[in-house]
Formats: structure tokens, sequence, C-alpha cells
């Protein structure tokens, strides 16, 4: 895999799949809690975003397991897993419309070594930036460049390396955005 390269994955699963995966995790007895991050020092060398926001969300831990998601992915990478770092399902709501145009904290998800793939359970706004930027290569006036806007689609997945800067926008037109996030080493 090329650690400069974004890949996305439409249809990562197929329509029923899809539909099945959303519907389980809108179940009542997914234990889901409350995390926030406040606003991050990065600016957007775009006029179109204005400024970072903190982000509130409802997470589900996963046990760092080799998910469904990831075996599909070594089938279709032809890769192997070595160890799985993180594995998450973010749930953000809708912000009020005074968020639009803004951005969550641009992050990496650690400082190892790892490759970040994200399946987007439900389509909503809020799509996910990727910068140029990464942790080995920062901007030194904390401004990041925009590499790829990435929608947030039901079905699609999104695989890159960890090192590069990326966040999350609001949903501001839809109730909520879902994903899961996995972290992970390959061989």
């Amino acid at each position: 895999l090329d650690k400069n390269q974004i890949y996305v994955i439409d249809d990562f699963v197929d329509k029923k799949t899809q539909n099945q995966l959303l519907e389980d995790l809108l179940k009542p007895n997914t234990p889901f809690f409350y995390s926030s991050s406040p606003p991050g020092i990065f600016s957007i060398n775009d006029p179109k975003y204005i400024e970072p926001i903190g982000e509130s969300q409802f997470c589900h831990g996963v046990k760092p397991l080799k998910t469904p998601f990831l075996k599909i992915l070594e089938n279709q990478f032809n890769f192997k897993i070595l160890e799985t770092l993180r594995t998450k399902i973010n749930w953000v709501n809708r912000e009020l419309v005074s968020s639009k145009n803004k951005f969550y904290p641009p992050h990496t998800d650690g400082p190892e070594d790892h490759w970040v793939f994200i399946y987007y359970f439900n389509t909503s706004d809020g799509n996910t930036l990727l910068f140029k930027e990464t942790q080995n290569n920062p901007n030194p006036k904390y401004i990041l460049n925009i590499q790829d806007s990435i929608e947030h689609k039901m079905g699609r997945g999104l695989l890159f390396h960890g090192y590069k800067y990326h966040c999350g926008l609001p949903p501001i037109e839809n109730p909520y955005r879902i994903l899961i996030n996995h972290n992970f080493i390959i061989k």
C-alpha cells in the first residue's frame, strides 16, 4: 500500500448487509458513552472552513479484534493485519446551522506506524477531510492543506495511513453521522 494514497471503496459490503449493519447499530442495546474534544490548534488553508470547533460524540468501544470489516479489507488489498490497535464507533449528532463551515479538531489517531480504515454506516453531510500534512511533516504554522474531502456515504470504506492528519465536518442537515474507525498495523 502507498502511504500517500487515499483509498475510497464504495459498496464495501453489499446493500443488504449495509442496511442490516445500520439496523443492528440503531437497536437500543448498543452501549455508547459520551466523549468530547476541545477545538484544535490547526486552521485549514481554505476560506470555506472558518474555524475549529469542539467535537461532541457518542462512542462505542469495540475490543481491538480483527472485525469482519478488516477481514474483507485484507482480502481486497492482499495484506495481513498484524495487530488491531483500536476499534470504535463514533456517533455525532446534528450541529446548529451556525456550525456550518466549521470543522472538528484535525488529528492523527496515534503515534504508531499504522493504517486507518473507516466504514460509514449511514449517508450524511459531515465529510471527512484528509490533509497533505502528516505527523512526521506537520506545517510549522499550524495551517493544514486539504488533500481530499470524502463524502459520508452509507456503505463506503476509507483507508489511509495513520500519520495523515484528518478530521470530520459536523452534520448540519442530517440528524447524525455514524462510522466505525479501525486502527491497525499491517505486515
